[in-house]
């Protein structure tokens, strides 16, 4: 496990009371601004919980003229203290901001954690010490490495609803852990159906890992309807829990298709190629795909057999990026 701090880089430590400030060059302190204010900055999460180690940025101002800066850490309360601030003696109002961020990244089996805070305030200055709170909200990302040398194998077919092979144009392997790491592979061109691909060693019997397959079939007929053309072909999906952390390989799967709508351009009036049916030859396209499930339990990890070796196809990506878009946010919102 990995932990690093953005301040660590900065040279900044917590502590009571921040550094001296900078004034920005060129800029003099404006006249009837007296400093002399003491400035307490408070950070705090959503839930109200003083966050430590976040590093403050405050600034004084006069007409939205900055006239000095301060960097500072906040301590285990969540305090960070500023001397010597500008403050309004008779003079022009003096306006503070400050901004509260804080960055962590935390390595955890091949994935980094991200977690950013970041938040702002703003108010007037006054001639005693000034409370000014800062309440930051958290972002967070994961990123995954790719599956290593020596990662499992994920092998399998595709075939359609009489079990022929069907050409595999490309497909999508999404895997997501316990924790909430999420990696995204693909498969190339094959032209009798058959795949193999590098899958992460990620689940257990107790936390498995879930996985997920999404394949396009080469195109099997263009239709028109007005100014829009629909590409038809071979759609499937399949998705199953795994516990890989000991290496092994997965089931072997197959993945049966039906023929549906791939995607649609409209504007133009595409013309069927001559080599597929024309429009409304043969049954009428399906609206989804049929799954066959591994021959064993899917959540046991288990070596699987040979797979043949992948060759590269040409493909039109257009269907593809929004079929796939379509999936997804299916997939999310239910």
């Amino acid at each position: 496990m990995l932990v690093a701090f953005a301040a660590a880089g900065l040279g900044l430590a917590p502590g009571a009371h921040a550094a001296d400030p900078v004034v920005p060059d060129g800029t003099p302190v404006p006249a009837g601004v007296a400093l002399d204010a003491e400035v307490v900055v408070t950070v705090t999460s959503g839930s109200g919980i003083p966050l430590p180690e976040v590093i403050v940025s405050l600034t004084a101002s006069a007409g939205e003229v900055p006239f000095q800066a301060f960097d500072g850490v906040t301590d285990d309360d969540g305090r960070a203290i500023f001397d010597g601030v500008g403050r309004s003696d008779g003079g022009p109002v003096v306006t503070l901001a400050a901004s509260a961020a804080r960055t962590t990244h935390e390595l955890v089996d091949g994935c980094t954690f991200t977690q950013h805070w970041s938040g702002t305030a703003r108010q007037a200055g006054s001639p005693g010490p000034i409370q000014l709170p800062v309440t930051v909200g958290l972002a967070t990302a994961v990123a995954c490495n790719a599956p290593a040398a020596g990662a499992p194998i994920l092998t399998g077919f595709v075939r359609d609803a009489a079990g022929a092979p069907v050409a595999l144009a490309t497909a999508v392997v999404t895997m997501e852990r316990a924790d909430g790491g999420r990696w995204v592979g693909s498969i190339g061109p094959s032209p009798d159906g058959s795949f193999a691909v590098r899958v992460q060693p990620w689940g257990t019997d107790d936390e498995p890992a879930h996985l997920q397959l999404r394949v396009i079939g080469a195109p099997t007929g263009v239709r028109s309807d007005g100014a829009c053309a629909y590409t038809d072909g071979h759609l499937g999906s399949l998705e199953f829990e795994v516990a890989l952390v000991e290496g092994l390989d997965p089931d072997q799967v197959t993945i049966t298709t039906t023929v549906g709508q791939q995607s649609v351009v409209c504007g133009a009036v595409a013309t069927p190629d001559p080599g597929v049916p024309a429009p409304g030859a043969g049954p009428a396209p399906s609206t989804g795909p049929t799954i066959t499930l591994p021959p064993t339990d899917a959540a046991a990890a288990i070596r699987g057999g040979g797979h043949a070796p992948l060759l590269p196809a040409l493909i039109v990506a257009l269907g593809l990026a929004a079929l796939l878009l379509g999936w997804e946010l299916a997939r999310r919102d239910a």
